[in-house]
């Protein structure tokens, strides 16, 4: 069982490192974070639905395609920086001031 984990381990680094190389760049962060996002959120919103499992699926990663094409323009990526870093800003200043 511990051969198991340690190759698991070892193929994880590895993967890791191959996708820092090309897609998981400071350039692509957004992006990144965007598609992921995406798709989490719609498959909770479908979890709940009384759907086969493949529709749930394919919902997810066509919400991720969606949001991936939305966010490849560069100008919508400083904007949700911006945003983003303004609405969690002004969730620390709320939560410090009660």
């Amino acid at each position: 069982m511990a051969i198991v984990g340690a190759v698991c381990i070892v193929l994880g680094a590895i993967g890791a490192y191959l996708l820092s190389l090309k897609i998981v760049t400071l350039k692509n962060m957004v992006i990144v974070v965007g598609v992921s996002a995406a798709g989490f959120g719609c498959f909770l919103v479908v979890a709940g639905m009384d759907i086969p499992g493949w529709a749930k699926y394919t919902a997810a990663v066509v919400a991720a395609i969606a949001v991936g094409f939305f966010l490849r323009s560069g100008e919508t990526n400083t904007s949700i920086v911006a945003y983003g870093t303004a609405f969690i800003g002004s969730l620390m200043i709320a939560h410090g001031l009660s």
